[in-house]
């Protein structure tokens, strides 16, 4: 074959593969016919599979030289598929690597993983040697038969990835999943005797190839679209009305109150939330404990401050610490919890205090190839080009809120005549923010660089803070409208889940508690992201309680504010349960709060620096405690003129802060190191997605 009529063969099998692989993902409903993903995956693939035709010849070449005795007609069809098996299985190789050997070194997973590739190569070796052999005996003749084993393995790929990826992800070495190759090899080899039989093995087979895929393509697409434009949300009789309500406590992981408009009147991106606020009660000034996700969780499920458990780190929760979720349990309620954040999970304990507990972890690649987690991490510019791309979207990484809406209303039918109490953690609106499809041009190469950057930035490279701090502007507005249309699909999310609760018959008898666990930095005091300070953009956060009319009940204004220390006795109270949390740090909320003025508390550790905050009045004090020297710096702001907290009064007003400081030490006093260490440690696997979240280097 020529060289130019190679090079359009590789062309036309990138061109192929993208079809066919489109297809399978339209069936698996991972994603539908994007325009954009269609001309990026022409570009991409077409180049890719140029790049494994140059792969293939190359090691054809060296075959032939080093092996004369065995070369065929075939054989360099056999190393193109031997590199596509490298690449599509390289991943699943490593994860194989993971299981096998127990590793919780991400770093030593690709080293080891990089056996693979000589052990690949080895197989198409000996592969083409007996093929030759074969050949030699006559027995490979019939090219239309080696069309069909070429095809049937070029489908087989696409198909045992994708359905590994979708629907096994990180138990992908399941009994199941293994029973499902053979059959997935016996159906790809029919489909591709069918086809070959049909168009024969010339210019109409290669017509074919390109085009059935896509013309199935879009008749997937309009039965999908007939298919839930029929169905909706499936529905269900009402159940029986119990003596005690149900109570559902949304949590939207990152959402900062003044990004809700019920709460504030800075952005519009709420509409349902606002609506359900005009009707329940809504708490302006809510607090969390602090500025991320595990601490937070924490003291919304325990009402105890994170330091009294020794949790302001990452650890275990307590099974002797009782949670909201555990007494309402003991109390005959039906408990769920459902969550999209790896640190809201059964390896740190949330998991015991419900009947059920589900951690949905992302569908995986949706795409294939790219990134390449075959031989490198995934780093985040590949990850944020897979996104420009229209390739991935947020559920790559993280279960998506319509995973969880689907995942809750099956949680919600489980409860039968029982009250039940459901706690489901939305990852919206959190970072990388790919909740909706990028369209801002071509493509944003501003982003791309920020993306490469921002590793280094965050540990602190000389090179990587010096791009960012010249850019910070830019990068930052993309970033925040990024943001903001993670809280528009945060509404989205509550709109679903109403329409839910209606269909089940349960809309008169259900409380809803919508919160966060923190906020989300957007360079109001020079940094991105959360974890980093104890200010209002990380953990001034939205609380709106909305109870059903039906059940008449009112709750009074707390004026002084709230914390999310309060959620977990208000619930109790709403529900009718007697009991009482033990050692709670949380004030009901059913009563109003019986002095003027109510310390609100807060902390987080910062690489080697300890916040501790406590709002009181209009004022707030900060204290930053650097661990390695000893000094301690004071911040003190009048939020009632300084909402933006940029002017510290301390030592102007030394009184104020040191009987704010007071308060502070006497929560600090009452400190203990950690309860439990963690069962084990992280595998590689789930410090990649913790990485993803921003909480690992």
């Amino acid at each position: 074959m020529k060289n130019k009529n190679l090079i359009f063969f590789y062309l036309y099998l990138g061109l192929a593969f993208l079809l066919w692989e489109n297809l399978v993902g339209s069936i698996l409903g991972i994603h539908g016919l994007g325009l954009r993903r269609i001309i990026w995956g022409v570009v991409y693939y077409c180049l890719l599979f140029l790049m494994f035709g140059i792969m293939a010849e190359g090691i054809n070449f060296l075959y032939s030289r080093l092996s004369p005795k065995h070369c065929w007609y075939g054989q360099k069809y056999v190393w193109l598929l031997t590199i596509m098996v490298a690449f599509l299985w390289g991943d699943i190789s490593r994860r194989f690597i993971i299981a096998l050997l127990d590793i919780d070194s991400q770093r030593l997973s690709y080293e080891l993983n990089l056996i693979w590739v000589p052990f690949i190569l080895t197989v198409g070796w000996v592969g083409n040697v007996l093929l030759a052999r074969l050949d030699g005996a006559g027995k490979l003749t019939n090219v239309s038969k080696m069309l069909v084993y070429l095809f049937a393995a070029f489908l087989y790929l696409i198909i045992s990835t994708k359905v590994t990826y979708r629907y096994f992800g990180h138990s992908m070495f399941t009994a199941l999943n293994v029973i499902l190759q053979p059959l997935f090899v016996l159906g790809t080899v029919a489909l591709a005797v069918i086809m070959v039989r049909l168009f024969n093995a010339g210019r109409s087979l290669r017509w074919a190839l390109i085009g059935i895929p896509l013309l199935l393509i879009f008749l997937v697409e309009g039965l999908s679209a007939s298919f839930f434009s029929a169905n909706g949300i499936s529905s269900k009789p009402p159940q029986s009305t119990s003596e005690h309500p149900n109570v559902i406590v949304l949590l939207f992981d990152t959402l900062r109150a003044d990004h809700v408009g019920a709460v504030s009147k800075d952005y519009s991106l709420t509409p349902t939330i606002d609506s359900l606020a005009s009707q329940g009660k809504v708490y302006r000034r809510c607090y969390s404990t602090s500025s991320w996700t595990f601490p937070s969780v924490v003291s919304l499920l325990t009402s105890r401050l994170p330091n009294k458990l020794g949790l302001v780190e990452l650890g275990y929760l307590p099974e002797d610490v009782p949670t909201v979720a555990g007494i309402l349990r003991e109390s005959g309620y039906y408990t769920a919890g459902i969550s999209a954040n790896d640190l809201i999970s059964p390896p740190y304990g949330f998991d015991r205090s419900f009947n059920e507990f589900h951690f949905l972890r992302g569908k995986g690649s949706k795409q294939l190839l790219l990134p390449f987690h075959t031989f490198i991490p995934g780093h985040r510019f590949l990850e944020e080009l897979a996104y420009q791309f229209d390739f991935i979207s947020m559920d790559f990484v993280h279960a998506d809120w319509k995973q969880m809406t689907r995942e809750a209303q099956d949680c919600l039918e489980k409860a039968s005549t029982k009250p039940f109490f459901l706690y489901a953690h939305f990852i919206e609106p959190h970072s990388p923010y790919w909740f909706v499809p990028f369209e801002d041009g071509i493509l944003d190469l501003e982003q791309v660089k920020f993306s490469y950057y921002f590793p280094g930035y965050r540990a602190g490279k000389s090179s990587a803070v010096d791009y960012i701090n010249k850019n910070k502007t830019i990068i930052m507005e993309v970033q925040h409208a990024r943001y903001m249309d993670g809280a528009r699909t945060a509404d989205r999310a509550v709109a679903h889940m109403l329409q839910v609760i209606k269909r089940l018959g349960l809309q008169q008898n259900t409380i809803i508690v919508i919160t966060s666990d923190h906020g989300e930095e957007f360079l109001e005091h020079g940094g991105q992201g959360h974890k980093s300070t104890l200010y209002e953009e990380l953990v001034n956060i939205p609380l709106i309680i909305y109870i059903p009319p039906e059940l008449h009940r009112q709750l009074p204004d707390q004026p002084d504010g709230v914390s999310t220390l309060d959620i977990a006795p208000t619930i109790l109270d709403l529900a009718g349960i007697d009991s009482k949390i033990e050692d709670s740090d949380g004030w009901n909320l059913t009563q109003p709060y019986p002095y003027p003025d109510r310390p609100k508390h807060m902390m987080v550790e910062v690489k080697k620096n300890f916040w501790s905050a406590v709002v009181l009045g209009p004022y707030k004090l900060i204290l930053i405690d650097q661990l390695e020297n000893g000094k301690v710096d004071t911040l003190l702001f009048n939020l009632g003129v300084d909402k933006a907290e940029k002017i510290n009064l301390y030592p102007r007003e030394k009184r104020i802060a040191d009987s704010l400081a007071a308060y502070l030490q006497e929560q600090l006093d009452q400190s203990v190191s950690n309860v439990r260490d963690l069962p084990g440690k992280p595998s590689s696997i789930d410090l990649r997605r913790l990485r993803a979240l921003g909480y690992t280097q």
